[in-house]
């Protein structure tokens, strides 16, 4: 995935970082783009079994 696309996936997830996600660097999007994965499947976890 591209970076631009991991950036608008994490700020849909938590919009919060819009102030500060342009000025990561590459391991910081990365890291902040696999908790979003992890957040975005636990909540659909949840919603499967609700």
């Amino acid at each position: 995935m591209e970076k631009q696309s991991k950036i608008n996936f994490i700020l849909m997830i938590n919009p919060k970082l819009a102030s500060v996600v342009e000025a990561m660097e590459d391991h910081q999007i990365e890291r902040f783009y696999e908790e979003a994965k992890k957040h975005l499947d636990k909540e659909l976890d949840e919603a499967a079994f609700a």
